[in-house]
């Protein structure tokens, strides 16, 4: 239900929504100098501003009149002679606006997101009514930038029935799933992207990463190559080459691996830096390699205090029966203010701590680092089973079935819920 006030000022149109916003502004005490200013950010000015609001707090009967005797025909007969010089849209509370202001909104809304302030972006992709696949495929970003998964979704969904060959969209889209740990809908976004640009090095990464979680080492080494043809210098792609080789127990082509992602991160990021050194410290223990282990293992905490670097320490320490230094690293751990993703990750690499404990028979440790694992990363299903896999080697039967029994009850919470 729209009004329009012609008497001066004029040219104002206000919604319902827009009249109770004001008139709850009042009621909570904010002065009309609060309601101006924030009024006077979609476009208005300050004389219309303080008209409306006068008007609404003294003429309620008198509008309601308006509405449904005289305002509601006249609008009617605006939009069937299709007024040109106006844009009417009801999805941005009925206000009326011109075909300059929706460039100065889109303007808006660029300049804030290419200066990092999203929200700002936010509210005025929003108020646009041309809002492309590009535009949707934005707002899905800013979502999934300020952790709203389901808003981000959503608006991918948009951007891509609009132009359904967007391979930007499935990639954000792939972006949001792997957030939350939906490898499997993850990789199957990625692939779509991939597969309507195949000369894209993220998006093969990507795909190298879905399929490491999803413990497809072979398939992660061809996309991590793939990737290396579009750049023979990512990093990143090296990385995940030699945790592929990690997990196929080619511990020295893992080593070779990590050692050229390590030349290459170290000018560039600083964070990659210190998880593939631990990567690499790791890897020399899996070859019972200690002097290097502890290097690189040391190397790796001069840029961050990762809690796998510390456990690769103490077990390299506790391999070489120095039981006090061991202990010394082991209470250095600390898994907190690593987000949900990088938790995930750094549940690969204490797994990897736990298959060295496990190897050598240390079987309390192994079971340490496995409920490390579950801990950081409770819905993967391969954790309690490496878990449960241990105590059937122990002959701990009861124990083994208490393991799949939390999964199933994991699971059923889940369901519920």
């Amino acid at each position: 239900m729209q009004i329009i006030y012609n008497s001066k000022p004029k040219n104002i149109i206000l919604n319902e929504k827009l009249s109770d916003y004001i008139k709850n502004a009042l009621k909570k005490g904010y002065s009309k100098e609060q309601i101006k200013n924030y009024l006077i950010n979609f476009g208005y000015g300050s004389e219309l501003i303080d008209y409306h609001i006068n008007f609404l707090e003294k003429n309620r009967t008198k509008r309601i009149f308006l509405i449904t005797v005289v305002v509601f025909p006249l609008l009617l007969i605006l939009f069937l002679y299709k007024i040109s010089s106006f844009d009417i849209t009801f999805k941005n509370g009925g206000i009326r606006i011109s075909t300059e202001e929706v460039k100065n909104y889109e303007k808006l809304a660029y300049s804030y997101y290419a200066v990092g302030d999203y929200n700002n972006s936010l509210k005025f992709f929003l108020l646009s009514p041309n809002k492309n696949s590009t535009v949707l495929r934005i707002i899905g970003d800013i979502y999934r930038f300020n952790g709203n998964y389901n808003e981000a979704i959503t608006y991918y969904n948009y951007s891509i029935k609009s132009r359904p060959n967007y391979p930007v969209a499935y990639y954000g889209k792939g972006v949001v799933y792997y957030l939350l740990g939906d490898y499997e809908k993850s990789l199957t976004n990625f692939l779509k992207a991939y597969d309507l640009n195949k000369r894209d090095e993220s998006t093969a990464e990507s795909i190298a990463l879905d399929y490491i979680f999803l413990e497809d080492y072979e398939s992660a080494s061809n996309f991590s190559n793939q990737a290396l043809k579009y750049n023979e210098n990512s990093y990143v792609a090296y990385t995940f080459l030699a945790r592929s080789y990690y997990m196929k127990k080619d511990y020295r082509a893992a080593i070779a691996f990590y050692q050229k992602a390590v030349n290459l991160s170290q000018n560039v990021n600083l964070n990659v830096l210190s998880f593939d050194l631990a990567s690499l410290g790791i890897s020399y223990l899996a070859i019972r390699d200690y002097n290097n282990s502890i290097y690189y293992l040391n190397q790796s905490l001069r840029y961050i205090e990762l809690p796998h670097a510390y456990g690769g320490l103490a077990a390299a320490y506790l391999l070489m029966g120095n039981e006090a230094l061991s202990e010394k690293y082991e209470n250095k751990m600390n898994f907190n203010g690593f987000s949900e993703p990088e938790k995930r990750v750094l549940s690969l690499n204490m797994r990897n701590i736990a298959r060295i404990y496990n190897e050598t028979n240390f079987f309390n440790k192994t079971i340490q680092y496995y409920e490390f694992t579950i801990d950081l990363f409770p819905e993967n299903k391969l954790f309690y089973d490496d878990l449960y896999n241990v105590y059937i080697t122990k002959q701990e039967h009861g124990k083994a079935q208490e393991v799949l029994n939390r999964y199933k009850n994991l699971k059923k919470i889940e369901t519920n819920s």
